[in-house]
């Protein structure tokens, strides 16, 4: 019957098999009448699985009895590896147990006891070498492509009873060597196989960290047996195959957060390598393995920290190895800094163990964390040139792509540690400088190609050359905030680096760090300790950062249908921008030579944009001296250039704004600027001129304006001023007046308040002089009435003032009634906050007079 099954496996008649072993089985039961009623009672369902075929109870065999059991196991066996049922495999898994009293294992043994010749041995040796085979092929393939098979639980036994099966087979094997007196390769027949049962039993796990680990560790210890008496005197293969299982346990229990086990297999693992045969880079690998094992779960151990010491002097040392090991180093140093950020996180919120942080261990963790960047810089090297060979170019694209997720931890990190020590006080500069100038080139060297480093995470957080720029910005803040200890120049250094790390990355990354803010530190600070060359620079660059950030664009959108004050003076960018041109010519004019001057505009600009800028240079002149020859010189450039810019077809009212302003400067007038303002004003091109068809139509509103002033500018820089062309201004004035009720609307129509309330005190004086009295009462009324807008146009006392001298002129008239209006409302308008003590007296004063004037002594 034994024999027919046997064919019958092997002709692939599995159910007829199935059928002659239950009868078979119950026939080598036959002698165990006791038991055999009952069991043949129950049997009955479940003779119709095959792991009940393998379980022969506590059975008591011997001799040719016994050889019949085990050749029905091994039968039953090889047709569970041709079903490829997964339940039945694994409902047979506990009867496969060496512990089970029905084990083929077990009884294979025992017959092996009891063997009386030599050809009996032979057969219970290949039978050995064959249930060892057979279990292997219960088990699904370990090869990475079969991963995805494996996996399936409709096809293949879990990997969990794989390699318990694959250790069993493997016991098996060494078994059945010692029985044949055979001595085969432990380290390539039994433990290389074993190894590659462990790693696929890591890649498919999936029932937890935890899980797979008591898994392979139970493995290991069944295993074990079979290397009790291996030493580091074996072969090198038998070591590196050691060495593999070890490294593989502690990866797997450290994933399993099981650290005192995973500390326990870096030891077995590190004490395989052998230092004259083991590269220095994989001796660093275990050493920096352990280091962060052992942070992981600090204590006050001593040895700790004497690891944690050697490791650090390993790591200054040239990297030696093949490529695979320094790879390894490499991630297993990221490890590291991984675990040493985490305890100083831990310690620095309170967090931590009871287990207290000792300052040694503390300033090494920090030690490590800060020469990551360093090292990642080692292990990428010096960019290849165009030149290179295709291979060094390969080699190093592989090198950056492999350590670019770890080195940006790296930076992250280092850039932490950094911010945390400046917040504490206890950085100093040569530190902070060195280690962020490490993170700054490593970043470049990551993604030299592109403007900004994205983090490997996705996340939107500000860029690193950001963060670096920062950092310094704050170091260089605390400088000066304590200047104490601070050498000379470290705050000029720490702000030109701050500037510089953030000066050739993207618009975006200098708006996100306030390049534009760090540029006008930087330009107080030159101006500050007389470096005037650098200052002029800086102001430049600060002015074409302002520039690409869109700040003249905004301002020539304003300046199509706004008056310059509004330009330059309402939005912050475009008010720094305003700033820094000032500065820029007052530099030129008080600290450099004249060969130093700039060009005034740049020719890429627009027309727009360099009318806008060179307006905004001459509108300095009308606060700043013009006495000497470099500033009369740079006036001149700025008109002509203006006067080129604004062609009187396109931009006329521009134009003649720009003459007006060159004419209202109180400095030696060309008699050419006069000539040619009187030229356009008798032209017929300007007098029918209303803006359209040009692009000043949205200037439109001041045109009106700007006649009135040109004409009598003009008129009084005569020799004999025409009265009626004083007077048809000041009517164009008082029409605008009379049609705008309210401050915002006479902003529409009059470019500069103030400097018409300038330009009427004149006209006011001329008349005074004179003795066209009646006259001067127009422009002093005309003031009045505009200072009556309030905030925004005057302060109190020039209100108070002008209704003052318009009582005072109504008075010298003979116009007591009005005059008495008018003090009146000087009254009123004195009565309130601001008015200074001696407008006040002026008012009184002139009350006074016109209290005699009009007799009433007992008010005076």
């Amino acid at each position: 019957m034994s024999v027919l099954v046997g064919k019958l496996v092997s002709l692939g008649l599995d159910d007829l098999a199935i059928k002659e072993l239950r009868i078979l089985k119950r026939r080598l039961e036959s002698g165990d009448g006791a038991k055999r009623k009952p069991a043949k009672t129950s049997a009955a369902p479940a003779a119709q699985t095959l792991a009940e075929l393998l379980n022969f109870g506590k059975p008591e065999f011997a001799g040719a009895k016994l050889g019949l059991v085990i050749t029905s196991q091994l039968q039953v066996l090889r047709l569970m590896t041709s079903c490829r049922k997964p339940k039945v495999i694994e409902d047979g898994f506990e009867i496969l147990h060496t512990e089970h009293p029905s084990s083929p294992t077990r009884l294979l043994l025992l017959a092996a006891k009891d063997s009386k010749d030599q050809k009996q041995t032979d057969r219970i040796v290949r039978q050995m070498q064959t249930l060892s085979e057979i279990l292997l092929s219960l088990c699904p393939s370990i090869s990475t492509a079969d991963d995805a098979l494996a996996l399936e639980s409709r096809l293949s036994i879990s990997p969990e009873v794989s390699i318990q099966i694959q250790t069993l087979a493997l016991h098996n094997r060494f078994l059945w060597w010692g029985l044949a007196g055979h001595k085969g390769d432990q380290s390539k027949e039994i433990l290389d196989p074993f190894l590659r049962c462990l790693s696929a039993l890591a890649r498919r796990n999936q029932t937890g960290a935890l899980k797979a680990y008591q898994v392979a560790a139970l493995a290991m210890t069944d295993i074990h047996t079979l290397i009790s008496d291996c030493s580091d005197s074996r072969p090198r293969a038998l070591r590196t195959t050691l060495a593999g299982i070890f490294r593989l346990l502690s990866s797997l229990s450290k994933e399993a957060d099981l650290m005192k086990e995973a500390v326990r297999w870096t030891l077995e693992w590190q004490k395989t390598l052998d230092s004259s045969v083991d590269s220095d880079a994989k001796r660093c690998s275990v050493l920096a393995r352990l280091v962060a094992l052992q942070l992981k779960d600090p204590s006050n151990d001593p040895k700790d920290e004497e690891v944690l010491l050697s490791l650090l002097e390993e790591l200054e040392r040239p990297f030696k190895g093949e490529s695979s090991e320094i790879d390894e180093l490499m991630t297993e140093i990221s490890g590291v800094r991984r675990s040493a950020i985490s305890v100083i996180a831990q310690y620095r919120s309170g967090t931590g163990s009871k287990v207290q942080l000792s300052d040694g261990m503390r300033q090494m963790c920090e030690s490590v964390i800060f020469l990551l960047p360093r090292l990642s810089l080692r292990y990428l090297g010096n960019p290849p040139d165009v030149k290179a060979a295709t291979k060094d170019i390969l080699r190093y694209e592989q090198r950056r792509q492999f350590i670019t997720k770890s080195a940006l931890h790296a930076i992250d990190s280092a850039l932490f540690l950094v911010k945390m020590l400046v917040g504490e006080g206890r950085a100093t500069w040569d530190l902070v400088d060195s280690k962020l100038q490490d993170c700054l080139l490593l970043s470049d060297r990551l993604d030299p190609s592109s403007g900004d480093v994205v983090v490997y995470d996705g996340s939107s957080s500000a860029s690193y050359h950001v963060r670096i720029s920062n950092l310094y910005y704050t170091q260089y803040l605390n400088m000066r905030r304590n200047p104490e200890g601070v050498k000379d120049g470290q705050q000029m250094r720490a702000l030109r680096r701050s500037i510089d790390s953030i000066r050739q990355r993207s618009q975006q990354e200098r708006r996100m760090a306030q390049f534009s803010t760090k540029l006008e530190r930087m330009a107080e600070y030159c101006k500050t300790t007389a470096r005037y060359d650098e200052l002029f620079q800086t102001l430049l660059t600060l002015r074409d950062e302002l520039i690409s950030d869109g700040a003249l664009t905004l301002a020539v959108e304003k300046a199509a249908t706004r008056s310059p004050k509004d330009v330059w003076g309402e939005d912050d960018a475009a008010s720094v921008l305003g700033r820094t041109v000032h500065s820029l010519l007052k530099v030129q004019l008080r600290y450099l030579k004249v060969s130093a001057s700039t060009q005034l505009v740049d020719e890429s600009w627009t027309i727009e944009e360099k009318g806008a800028v060179l307006e905004h240079q001459l509108d300095l002149f009308s606060t700043q001296s013009a006495e000497t020859a470099p500033a009369e010189k740079l006036l001149s450039t700025i008109f002509s250039e203006l006067l080129s810019v604004y062609d009187q077809g396109q931009y006329p009212i521009r134009r003649l704004r720009t003459l007006i302003r060159r004419l209202s400067l109180d400095v030696d007038q060309d008699e050419t600027v006069k000539e040619v303002l009187q030229t356009e004003l008798q032209s017929s091109q300007l007098a029918k001129i209303d803006g359209c068809g040009t692009k000043d139509e949205g200037l439109q509103g001041y045109l009106g304006h700007y006649r009135s002033f040109a004409a009598t500018i003009t008129e009084l820089s005569e020799n004999a001023p025409k009265l009626d062309v004083l007077k048809q201004g000041l009517a164009t004035w008082f029409s605008i007046r009379s049609r705008c009720p309210n401050l915002a609307e006479f902003e529409k129509q009059i470019e500069d308040i103030p400097g018409l309330l300038a330009h009427l005190s004149v006209v006011g004086e001329y008349l005074q002089m004179k003795g066209l009295e009646t006259v001067r009462v127009s422009a002093l009324r005309l003031i009045a009435e505009i200072n009556e807008y309030g905030d925004g146009v005057s302060i109190p006392d020039d209100l108070v003032l002008s209704f003052t001298d318009l009582g005072a002129q109504w008075l010298q008239l003979g116009y007591s009634g009005k005059a008495g209006l008018a003090f009146d409302r000087a009254m009123v308008y004195a009565a309130r906050n601001g008015v200074t003590t001696y407008a006040t007296l002026q008012l009184h004063l002139a009350h006074c007079q016109y209290l005699l004037a009009i007799g009433s002594f007992d008010k005076v």
